[in-house]
């Protein structure tokens, strides 16, 4: 069971507590809930159980994670480490630039968006940027 499926489960089996129907069925465990009138995919009792193991398990980590920003130690990276990103090659106005590309590492972490960018569309738009300052500058 994924936890998307045992949050289905979960959200069955909190349906079935709030309308509190209850009883035996003969196709209780086979086509019903335990003690359930409700429809087969809201699981059995043993579903149930696994699902809120797993709620649980996802709680646990959630706090974690929540005990991490609150002590300012969970950092939210703009991509995987590993993943091709861009940087122009050259000065503008002074030497040709080119867009070229290389592999994000977490030490790159800070020059997102400054000299490193996250797609060439970014990083040609930074170049131009820079090629109009420089432009603006001249025209002073």
């Amino acid at each position: 069971m994924d936890n998307s499926e045992a949050v289905e489960k979960l959200r069955a089996y909190l349906k079935c507590q709030k309308r509190l129907v209850k009883g035996t069925d003969v196709d209780c465990n086979n086509k019903r809930c335990d003690n359930c009138s409700l429809l087969y995919m809201q699981g059995t009792t043993g579903e149930h159980l696994t699902s809120i193991e797993l709620a649980i398990q996802a709680l646990e980590k959630l706090k974690e994670y929540q005990q991490l920003d609150e002590q300012s130690r969970l950092v939210k990276l703009p991509c995987k480490v590993g993943t091709d990103i861009y940087y122009i090659l050259g000065i503008p106005n002074e030497t040709p630039c080119i867009i070229d590309s290389c592999v994000f590492k977490l030490s790159d972490i800070h020059k997102i968006g400054k000299t490193l960018f996250l797609t060439k569309a970014e990083a040609e738009a930074k170049l131009k940027e820079l090629r109009g300052r420089e432009n603006e500058n001249c025209n002073s």
